[in-house]
């Protein structure tokens, strides 16, 4: 079973990175910054949103079973086999692919964390090494691209 703080301890964290990182209006780590071109930009924010649709079929089947274009493909997530592991695999590698412009170093960690959620899930883990393997991804994830990224729209200093 989930602890029950794990999901909003999760999100408050997002919550406070992004808005700093708005506040400031400038990478987190601008020593290390790179601008990356909008469709860059636009492939990892769709990756994102699809690593995060596979974690909501995965923990929350009842919010996407009203959505009749949504849960069949929610079934088939949850149910571990190729089709899940397609919609994990393929948005993580493009992900890697979209951030390629980032500081080395950070992508290879990045991917080792994707790595990591992807092993812990298909390789029958237990829950809390996935959910930790999870946290790891998460936060890895809000280094790369709240510090590491610049706005390609924006005069980020960079």
């Amino acid at each position: 079973m989930v602890p029950v703080v794990y999901w909003p301890t999760l999100a408050i964290v997002v919550a406070v990175v992004v808005a700093l990182r708005a506040l400031l209006r400038r990478p987190l780590v601008p020593r290390f910054a790179r601008t990356l071109d909008a469709g860059s930009v636009i492939i990892a924010v769709v990756c994102l949103a699809a690593l995060a649709y596979h974690c909501v079929a995965m923990f929350f089947p009842r919010s996407i079973e009203p959505l009749p274009l949504l849960s069949s493909h929610a079934r088939s997530i949850r149910s571990l086999q190729l089709g899940s592991e397609l919609a994990y695999w393929i948005p993580s590698a493009a992900l890697i692919l979209a951030l390629r412009g980032v500081w080395l170093p950070a992508l290879g960690v990045l991917s080792l964390a994707l790595v990591a959620v992807g092993w812990t899930m298909f390789d029958g883990y237990g829950l809390h090494v996935h959910l930790g393997a999870i946290v790891a991804f998460v936060m890895v994830a809000l280094i790369v691209t709240a510090g590491l990224v610049g706005s390609p729209t924006r005069n980020d200093e960079v």
